[in-house]
């Protein structure tokens, strides 16, 4: 029996951190297999929080 596409990528296990077995985020095009807080890794927001853009 075939599966189409979309049941094969929801029958995949959910993606882990390699360190910490985390469940991790999917993300497109997203190869790592560490999760940020074991890899030490922040962001940062693109603009300050709370603060209203006036026109």
């Amino acid at each position: 029996m075939k599966l189409t596409m979309t049941e094969f990528f929801h029958k995949l296990p959910p993606k882990v951190c390699t360190t910490c077995n985390h469940e991790m985020e999917e993300m497109a095009d997203c190869y790592v297999t560490v999760c940020n807080a074991c890899s030490g890794t922040v962001y940062y927001p693109l603009s300050p929080i709370g603060k209203a853009i006036q026109h």
